[in-house]
């Protein structure tokens, strides 16, 4: 028998499992596969949180739905473990921080056609009012649909950032009201995204609509938990390494690759270790950190931190439910989780077949604008995923946190109370628009450098300045990076899952279904 490939795969989240579950159970055995993750557990389910004293109620963090052909791959896997997978249905509650009210609540995926009044027991002018707004924005959202059918937005080629439309340029061929925009398309998809306004009005439109495109009509979906996905990629022995940092990569001339590795529990001792090929499943700054060759790319990447809270802090959903029974004049920073549900009125008349999903639209003191996303949790406890917020203009006594972008922290609108927090997590979401996409197109399109048109010349040094220039494409040096955002696509689960795949194929192993390529790269 061959000697066995010695794989490095960096990081435990979906891609770097799903890689290395690929690479491990090839029938033909070729592979030695390790991975290397630098906390305590699995990334992929280690961020959950499980309510006290409900086992069977564990909280996702973040939330993983899925939805659609959008999620070929993802539905494909699951369908692999037989992991029991159920439709959610969601009710979309639309608010600003200036409004005591909801303005608009819109179900998902058109589970009930006509949207619920946003007052308890409306007035004749209030029906009337809802009435026609509803007709207005159904018109709106029909042209929009219209739009991605018949006037797709323009998708530039190798080299021609200025092709590519951005979300609001579309919006705005499309003749859509800006209100619409402002107020309904922006708040929903940005939240999704985890960005500000203003980052995701610079979004490629293809990506918006292809999103769109490939989820209308159908039903969002989760797993029981991704706990149950992690045990079945784990499963059969796969070696995994906790509290194993990698802290540099590093390609050899004769074509294997040295990975410098850190023992947390052994007095944070260093070694280093060859492998045939390593398989990176991490953020693109913290690429740009262990391995040289990518860092001109994946360092012009910027991010955003996204937070994930979960709280018993009520008082952040005053102006999105009405109250009822006998803890109905309780304040909501007293009550706990059973008095929180036994007093909530909701607004809607099927809140027993759909989540609550507040969209919370916010304003910081120098302008930025993002939209908060609040899951009600079955248990009564509160889900809040929100972007960290930069400032556009920082004064010096502000300029105390550094990023890649080089911006201070803001601090949000609002204040989660710490001592109703049970539990926070921080991830990174990359934000996109045509220059960074080129970019990317250049590192991880299938297509040769250069074809298709001219070399792409759209450079934005975001790191210390400076411009950089692009050579590194995926693969090369025996390294593969793989994850949700080295696509044409938004940055979700079903990047992980197709580039974790594709990456174990080129390197031969034999999966038990085709994989999915919807986009080039």
């Amino acid at each position: 028998m061959a000697e066995r490939q010695k794989i490095a795969v960096v990081g435990s989240g979906m891609a770097g499992l799903a890689a290395a579950w690929a690479l491990h159970n090839d029938p033909s055995g070729k592979f030695d596969v390790t991975v290397f993750e630098k906390g305590n557990a699995c990334a992929l389910d280690g961020y959950s949180y499980t309510p006290p004293g409900a086992k069977s109620s564990r909280i996702d963090i973040p939330m993983r739905v899925f939805s659609g052909e959008y999620y070929a791959n993802l539905f494909k896997l699951v369908a692999q473990f037989n992991v029991p997978a159920k439709p959610r249905r969601f009710l979309f509650v639309f608010t600003r921080e200036e409004h005591e009210r909801p303005y608009f609540i819109h179900a998902s995926n058109k589970h009930r056609m006509f949207p619920p009044n946003t007052t308890p027991n409306p007035s004749l002018y209030q029906r009337i009012r809802h009435l026609i707004l509803s007709v207005i924005l159904g018109l709106c959202y029909a042209v929009f649909a219209f739009g991605v059918k018949f006037f797709p937005p323009g998708v530039g080629g190798p080299g021609d950032a200025a092709g590519t439309e951005t979300i609001e340029h579309y919006c705005n061929r499309l003749f859509l009201p800006q209100f619409f925009l402002n107020d309904y398309l922006v708040p929903l998809f940005s939240s999704v995204a985890t960005c500000s306004h203003d980052d995701f009005r610079t979004f490629p439109a293809v990506y918006i609509t292809d999103y769109k495109k490939y989820t209308s009509g159908n039903d969002h979906n989760s797993v029981t938990t991704m706990q149950a996905m992690q045990e079945k990629l784990v499963s059969n022995n796969l070696r995994i390494k906790l509290r194993h940092p990698v802290t540099n990569i590093e390609s050899q001339t004769d074509g294997t690759v040295k990975c410098t590795i850190v023992d947390l529990d052994d007095n944070k001792k260093e070694s280093i270790e060859t492998f045939a090929k390593v398989i990176t499943a991490t953020s693109s700054h913290a690429l740009a950190h262990l391995y040289k060759p990518a860092r001109p790319m994946a360092s012009q990447l910027p991010i955003c931190e996204a937070e994930v809270v979960v709280h018993t802090d009520y008082t952040i959903m005053s102006h999105v439910i009405s109250r009822k029974g006998p803890f109905a004049k309780k304040p909501l920073s007293d009550l706990t989780a059973e008095e929180f549900l036994a007093s909530t009125e909701w607004l809607n008349p099927d809140a027993s077949s759909a989540d609550i999903l507040a969209l919370q639209t916010r304003r910081s003191p120098s302008g930025e604008e993002w939209t908060e996303a609040t899951h009600v949790h079955s248990s009564g406890i509160l889900v809040t995923v929100r972007p960290v917020i930069y400032s556009k203009s920082p004064t010096p006594s502000e300029a105390v946190y550094g990023s890649m972008n080089k911006t201070p922290r803001l601090p949000p609108a609002y204040v989660i109370a710490d001592d109703k927090v049970a539990h926070k997590a921080v991830f990174y979401r990359m934000l996109s628009n045509p220059q960074r996409r080129e970019l990317i197109r250049a590192a991880f399109s299938k297509e040769a450098p250069g074809s298709g048109g001219k070399k792409a010349t759209e450079r934005e040094g975001l790191l210390n300045g400076a411009t950089k220039t692009q050579g590194w494409r995926n693969g090369d040096g025996g390294v593969f990076a793989t994850g949700s955002w080295n696509n044409d696509s938004l940055t979700l689960l079903e990047n992980c899952v197709r580039t974790a795949l594709t990456a174990a194929k080129e390197l031969g192993a034999e999966l038990p279904f085709e994989v999915v390529e919807r986009t080039s790269f």
